[in-house]
Order: structure tokens, then sequence, then C-alpha cells
């Protein structure tokens, strides 16, 4: 549909104008891609003379050239890049096409080597991931651990027919508290003696006062738990000394112990 004016000049020097609305209908076939056929009918009418008039009209139309819609819609588009290994680097660009799952890749699609505790084991087969920078570890990032045996012993002396433990042996006993508490794993058997003078039951019962003694001064003062401890008596039976001497009967008039462990140090 539309409005115009004509402007009609006829012969003698008469001239007016007509203002002309058209309404119209048509039709356009694409024969092929760039060749069509149109047909199309039209109203005009007067507005200043009333009168009435058709137009029909048919067409052809050849395009020449490619509009670049047209173009984008006939061109096909264009495949995704193949990335054999799912690392994100398509094949193209990928200089490490075999990259393992999971693993961190740079823009050459190759692993960037992690390594937060800098032990020089990667942090995907770190399996101790947080080793103290300098130490010597494994293949799997663990530290290289050496075992050895240890041991500590306790001879700690008694006066006659006493169960009292002397102050000159609150060191020697702390030494032995301080060795369980790096192995709580261990226990101990603390061995109670006396010398022969007296009834051999008495000493008996005196050494097993003696091996308790000490086992308190472990639970009581160095926090042991006395699980961990096994006081017996064996009174005179074992000495380690002539009971002839007083210095022997001295040297037999003990409590004793003695605590092995396996020791682990890590090597650095």
């Amino acid at each position: 549909m539309g409005v115009g004016t004509a402007d009609f000049q006829i012969d003698g020097g008469t001239s007016f104008d007509e203002t002309v609305a058209n309404l119209g209908a048509g039709v356009k076939y694409a024969v092929t891609d760039v060749f069509s056929l149109r047909g199309d009918a039209r109203l005009m009418h007067g507005m200043d003379s009333g009168e009435s008039d058709y137009l029909v009209g048919v067409g052809a139309l050849f395009k020449f050239g490619t509009s670049s819609s047209s173009a984008r819609s006939q061109s096909k588009p264009a495949p995704a890049p193949v990335d054999g290994d799912s690392d994100r680097v398509p094949n193209s660009k990928d200089q490490c096409p075999n990259s393992a799952s999971g693993v961190v890749v740079n823009a050459k699609g190759c692993a960037v080597v992690l390594d937060a505790d800098q032990d020089g084991v990667s942090d995907a087969n770190d399996q101790c991931p947080r080793t103290d920078k300098g130490a010597k570890v494994d293949a799997k990032g663990c530290y290289v651990v050496l075992k050895e045996a240890v041991s500590i012993s306790l001879n700690v002396q008694f006066k006659t027919n006493s169960s009292d433990v002397l102050s000159s042996s609150y060191a020697e006993i702390k030494e032995l508290a301080d060795f369980l508490a790096l192995y709580p794993n261990t226990s101990v058997a603390i061995e109670g003696h006396t010398d022969s003078s007296g009834a051999a039951a008495y000493n008996k019962q005196l050494s097993q006062k003696r091996a308790e003694a000490v086992g308190a001064i472990l639970v009581d003062t160095h926090s042991v738990k006395n699980s961990r401890l096994t006081p017996v008596g064996y009174g005179e039976e074992r000495p380690v000394a002539s009971n002839d001497t007083a210095e022997g009967r001295a040297t037999n008039r003990r409590v004793t112990a003695v605590v092995s462990a396996v020791s682990e140090k890590i090597v650095k």
C-alpha cells in the first residue's frame, strides 16, 4: 500500500494535480537461488477525482553476486577441533598428546609439574604432600626412614631394709620416663632386688615394695600410664655381686629395668 501525487500536463496548457492512494498484493517465486518471478495487482484511487484504476504487473528478477547473510547461511559450521587426550588443547597444538587425565597442562598441552612441598615429587604422585623441605624422600614423596634398636636401663639403689627411693636416683628415673614418652608403645618390667640379709620371704616383700616405689614415681611424677608398668619383686634370688661384702650387698639392693624399642629417624 502507498500514497503519492501525480502532476498531469495536457496539451493546451491545462494541468492539474491528483493525490493517488494504492493498495495491492503480489507474489514472488524463487525458481533458483539467483532467478525469481514476480506478479502483483494494485487498485489505484484518485483522492481528488474519485476515479479508480487497476494495475497488474509481472516481472523477472536476477541476483548478481551473493549477500553476506546468504553466504553465512550456506556455509557449513567448522568442525570441532580434535582433542585426543581431553586436556582442552587441540591435537594440532598439543605437543604432549597423551597427557594423563586430570593433569594440569600448559598452552602446549604438556603437564605442569606442581610440587607444593618442593621435595622433587609432583603433587599428582606425592603420597606424603607435607614433608619438610630438605628431607630425603622416596619415589612416593614420603620420608626415607632409618630404623635402629635403642634401649635404656634403670638401676636405682636403696638403703638397707628400706623401700624409700633416694633423691639421687630421681634423675635416672626421669630419663626412663622420657624414654617411655618417646616410645609410647613400649612397656617395662620394673624388677626389685635385695641383698641376702634377713629372711627370704621378707626380702621378697621388700623387693616388691621397692619396685612399686619406683613405679609410683613414674606414674605420679611423670604421668606414665600404670598399665605400661609391671613391678616384680625377686628378693635375694638374683644377686649381681657378692653378699659377703658391704659393697656387694649395696649393689644387690636395687631396682632395675631395661626398655627396648625401634627408633625411626628421618634422613635429612
